[in-house]
C-alpha cells in the first residue's frame, strides 16, 4: 500500500478556531481515499475507420492516476468489442506487461457495418462509481455499399449550459460565466450568444469552435435571465439562473509566477458573517494543501506561487466554517507535465520498402505504438494519450479535440484550456463521500489467474507444476493436516492448460489428483451505463468508392514463411556458443525424458532420489549447470523435473565453459527454448493431470495490412492503412521499423507511447520519402 503525504499550509490566518477539528476530518478523508489505488487506461487504435475485412489494431496503456506511472501491478485487462447497441461482439483477456498490451480485432464479409466501441477495463475498476476505463469508437464500412448511402442526416439537437465559476453566484458580486454548447453527440460549434435580462439584450458572448467560452457577468436577484444562441437552423435558450441573495463566490486568476484565489461577497453577508472563517483546499491527485482565510470585506484576496503547485490538474475547493463544501474550480498548471511530442520521423525508401526511424531528445526507453496511414487520409484516430491521463479524469462529457490543449504553449491555447475546465470540469475528490474504503471494495484487484485446488488424494502432498509460456516448473507442498493449495499469479496463454504432476517415493512422475477452481474464469461486466454516446463522422467521404481487397497471395505467403524460418533458424546457430538442435514433431515424439536426452547429447546426466544431476565430461568443464528456460536462467536442475519433451522448439548444449552468466563460468550451459502449443500429441503416458483452464490470456498477434488492387485510388488514400506498429521498442531514444513502400510519399504517422520512467509520448505529424 502506498503512502502518500498530506501538506498543510496554515496562512493567512494563524489558527481556525473551534473548526480545526472540522479541517482535519476534511484531510483525513483525503488522505483515506488518496491511498486507494486507481488505475486508468488509454486506447491507442490504428484508425478510426475500418472496410470489412480489415484488422483492427489497438495498444493499451495502462497507469496509476495517482503517480502518473506506468502500473506495473496490472496484468488482467479485459476488452471487448461492442456495437451500436452496446452488444458485446467480441472479447479477449489481454496480458499487460509495463504497462502495455496491445491485440487486434478481426473483421471479415460476416461483420455487420456500422459504429462500434472498443472498451477496456480491469475488474478493480468495477469498484469505482466512475472508473477510469478506456473507449474509444469506430467505425466499419461494407465495401459493397457506395458512401452515399452512409451519408444519413443528422438532426442536430444543440443544448445550451450557462453556469457560475465555482458553482455559485451571488447578488451585486461579479463572476465569471461558463457557456457550453454541445449536440447529442457530445459536439459543438463556434457561435455567439446573447444575455437577455428582464426581456433585453444586455450582453454577448462568443464560444469557440468546440462550442465553449466564458464572460463576466453581474447578478441581480431581482432580475430573471436567460442566456440565448441563434443558429441557422434553430434557437437554442438556457432559462434561469439561480443567484444567491448572501453568499461567497470564488474567482482564480494568475500572472506568470502567482495563482491569485479571490473569496468575493456582498454587504448583506458580510452583516452576518464577518471575521467568519473559511477554508480553501487545493489538491491533487495525492496531497492537498490547506488555506485558512477570515471573511473581512467583499474582496478576500490569497496569492499562492505556482511553484507550490503540482503539475497538471489542481483542484480548488472552498468551505464554510462548518465545513459545508461549497464549490470547486480546476486549475491546470502546464509546466512540469512528463511528455514528449518532440520526437522525429525519417523516411528512407530502398526499393520496395520504407525504413523508419523515430528519435526523441532524450535517452529514454519505453515502447511506441505508431500507425501510418495515406498523407490524404480521413481515418485518423481519434484519441489521445495525454487528453486521456491529464484531462479526461478531471472532466464530464467528450472532450472535443484534445490534440488542441497541448500542441501550444500561448495565451489563446490556455485560455481555451481553462474554460474547458470552467464548464466540463468536475470534482476529483468528492468531499462529501467518505464510504469508500479500501477494505469495503469487493472486486478484487487480479494479477494473472489464481487457482484454489483440492487434493483429492490425501498421499498426494509433494506436487509438480509443469512449465507453460509465462511459467516455470515448480514445487507445490501440501502441509500434512491441509487438503488445499493456491497458487496465484499464473499466466496461461490461449489453449494452454494446467498440467500438474505429484511425486511418488521413487521420484517418478504420476498424475495429481487435484479438483482446481480458477479465478476469474469468465470476462466480468462493467456497466453499460458508464458508456458514452460516440459518433464518428463521415460526412466529409462523399466521394470515396469502397472496395475489396486482394486475397490472392496464399501460395506465395506460404513461402515466405518457410523461408522466415530458415533463416530463424540460421540466426539461431550464428549467435549460439554450443551444438543447437532444433525439434520437429518426430523429435519431440522421440525424446520424452531430458536425462535421457541429455546422456545421448555429450553430458553425464542421472535422476537420483527424486533429482537430476548433470555434468559435462570435460574436466575443464567442472561447475554445476546453468540451465535456460525461454531466456531465464536456472542454477538449479530441479527446474527440469516433470519437464515436457514435447514442447521443445530447440536445445542448445555448450560444454565449453567460455560463456559467462551471472558471473559464472566453467559450466555447462543447457538452454532450452519451448512453446506448450508445439506439443503434437496428446501425453498418454498419464503422467501428469491436465485441466482446462476457462479463462486464458491472448497470444500475440500480427497484424495483418491488407492487399489493396490500387494504392493509387481515392480509397486507398482516403481510407487505407499503411503500417500498424502495436509495440515497438524505444532504446536510447530511438525505436525503428520497416514497412512496405506503396507509392505514398507523404505519410501522416500517428505516435503514442510511455517510456520507463512514466513520460507520455504524443505525435501526429506528417513525413516525406527521402531516397536512397
Amino acid at each position: 500500500m502506498k503512502t502518500y503525504q498530506i501538506l498543510l499550509f496554515f496562512c493567512l490566518i494563524p489558527v481556525f478556531g473551534s473548526s480545526q477539528n472540522k479541517v482535519d476530518s476534511l484531510v483525513n478523508n483525503f488522505n483515506e481515499r488518496s491511498q486507494i489505488p486507481e488505475e486508468n487506461i488509454h486506447l491507442h487504435l490504428n484508425k478510426s475507420v475500418y472496410v470489412k475485412g480489415e484488422d483492427i489494431g489497438y495498444t493499451a496503456y495502462v497507469i496509476d492516476q495517482r503517480t502518473k506511472q506506468p502500473s506495473l501491478a496490472t496484468t488482467n485487462l479485459y476488452v471487448q468489442l461492442l456495437n451500436d447497441k452496446l452488444e458485446i461482439i467480441d472479447e479477449k483477456l489481454l496480458l499487460i506487461e509495463g504497462g502495455v498490451g496491445t491485440h487486434v480485432f478481426e473483421t471479415d464479409n460476416l461483420t455487420i457495418a456500422g459504429d462500434y466501441t472498443i472498451k477496456a477495463f480491469t475488474n478493480w475498476m468495477r469498484n469505482f462509481e466512475d472508473p477510469l476505463f478506456a473507449q474509444e469508437p469506430l467505425k466499419i464500412l461494407d465495401p459493397d455499399v457506395s458512401m452515399d448511402s452512409l451519408q444519413i442526416q443528422k438532426n442536430r439537437k444543440f443544448e445550451l449550459t450557462v453556469l457560475p465559476e465555482g458553482g455559485h453566484a451571488v447578488d451585486k458580486v461579479f463572476v465569471k460565466m461558463g457557456a457550453i454548447l454541445k449536440d447529442q453527440f457530445g459536439n459543438g460549434i463556434a457561435a455567439s450568444g446573447s444575455v437577455i435580462k428582464n426581456g433585453e439584450e444586455i450582453s454577448k458572448f462568443s464560444l469557440d469552435e468546440n462550442g465553449i467560452g466564458s464572460f463576466l457577468f453581474l447578478p441581480d436577484a431581482m432580475a430573471q435571465y436567460q442566456f440565448q444562441v441563434e443558429l441557422s437552423d434553430q434557437n437554442v435558450i438556457a432559462r434561469g439562473l439561480e443567484i444567491d441573495e448572501r453568499g461567497v463566490a470564488i474567482a482564480v486568476t494568475e500572472t506568470p509566477s502567482k495563482l491569485f484565489v479571490n473569496l468575493r461577497t456582498n454587504e448583506k453577508t458580510l452583516l452576518n458573517r464577518k471575521l467568519q472563517s473559511y477554508a480553501v483546499t487545493i489538491s491533487n491527485d495525492v496531497e492537498v494543501k490547506v488555506f485558512k482565510v477570515n471573511i473581512n470585506d467583499k474582496e478576500n484576496l490569497m496569492a499562492i506561487g505556482l511553484d507550490s503547485l503540482s503539475s497538471g490538474i489542481n483542484q480548488i475547493s472552498y468551505f464554510s466554517e462548518n465545513r459545508k463544501h461549497l464549490g470547486d474550480r480546476l486549475y491546470f498548471k502546464r509546466e512540469g507535465l512528463n511528455y514528449d511530442k518532440d520526437l522525429t520521423i525519417s523516411l528512407k525508401r530502398d526499393l520496395d520498402s520504407l525504413e523508419v526511424s523515430s528519435s526523441f531528445n532524450a535517452d529514454v526507453n519505453g515502447f511506441l505504438s505508431i500507425s501510418a496511414l495515406p498523407g490524404e487520409s480521413m481515418a485518423l484516430p481519434t484519441g489521445n494519450i495525454l487528453g486521456k491521463f491529464y484531462l479526461e479524469p478531471y472532466l464530464k462529457g467528450i472532450i472535443q479535440n484534445p490534440n488542441q490543449y497541448f500542441e501550444k504553449n500561448d495565451r489563446t491555447t490556455n485560455i481555451a484550456l481553462d474554460n474547458l475546465l470552467l464548464t466540463q470540469g468536475w470534482s476529483m475528490h468528492d468531499w462529501s463521500d467518505t464510504s469508500n474504503r479500501l477494505e469495503d471494495f469487493k472486486y478484487a484487484w487480479e494479477s494473472g489467474i489464481a487457482i484454489n485446488s483440492r487434493v483429492t488424494d490425501k498421499k498426494q502432498k509433494e506436487l509438480l507444476l509443469l512449465p507453460g509460456r509465462n511459467s516455470k516448473s515448480s514445487f507445490i507442498n501440501v502441509n500434512e493436516n491441509e487438503e488445499e493449495f493456491f497458487i496465484s499469479g499464473f499466466l496461461p496463454m490461449k489453449n494452454e492448460s494446467l498440467r500438474i504432476s505429484a511425486l511418488n517415493k521413487k521420484g517418478k512422475s504420476i498424475p495429481a489428483k487435484i479438483y482446481p477452481r480458477f479465478f476469474p474464469s469468465v470476462i466480468p461486466d462493467l456497466s453499460k451505463n458508464s458508456l458514452r454516446n460516440f459518433n464518428i463522422e463521415a460526412d466529409k467521404m462523399e466521394n470515396v468508392t469502397l472496395q475489396a481487397f486482394n486475397e490472392s497471395e496464399t501460395l506465395d505467403e506460404v513461402v515466405v514463411k518457410a523461408d522466415k524460418d530458415d533463416k530463424r533458424k540460421q540466426r539461431i546457430k550464428n549467435r549460439a556458443s554450443g551444438r543447437v538442435d532444433f525439434f520437429d514433431d518426430e523429435d519431440r515424439r522421440r525424446n520424452f525424458d531430458i536425462v535421457q536426452y541429455l546422456l545421448t547429447n555429450g553430458l553425464k546426466a542421472s535422476f537420483i532420489n527424486g533429482r537430476i544431476f548433470i555434468k559435462a565430461y570435460s574436466q575443464r568443464v567442472q561447475g554445476d549447470p546453468i540451465i535456460i528456460l525461454n531466456g531465464q536462467p536456472y542454477f538449479t536442475t530441479d527446474v527440469l523435473l516433470g519437464f515436457n519433451m514435447a514442447m521443445v522448439d530447440y536445445i542448445e548444449i555448450d560444454t565449453s565453459g567460455t560463456k559467462t552468466i551471472q558471473g559464472r563460468s566453467s559450466s555447462p550451459i543447457i538452454r532450452i527454448e519451448y512453446d506448450p502449443n508445439l506439443v503434437p500429441y496428446k501425453d498418454n503416458r498419464k503422467s501428469f493431470s491436465s485441466f482446462e483452464i476457462p479463462l486464458t490470456f491472448e497470444m500475440p498477434a500480427k497484424f495483418y495490412t491488407p492487399t489493396y488492387f490500387d494504392y493509387s485510388s481515392n480509397f486507398f488514400k482516403k481510407l487505407g492503412v499503411i503500417d500498424w506498429q502495436g509495440k515497438l521498442q524505444i532504446e536510447n531514444g530511438k525505436a525503428e521499423f520497416t514497412m512496405p513502400y506503396v507509392g505514398q510519399d507523404t505519410m501522416w504517422f500517428i505516435i503514442e507511447g510511455m517510456s520507463d520512467d512514466g513520460t507520455l509520448i504524443h505525435s501526429v505529424q506528417q513525413a516525406s520519402v527521402t531516397q536512397d
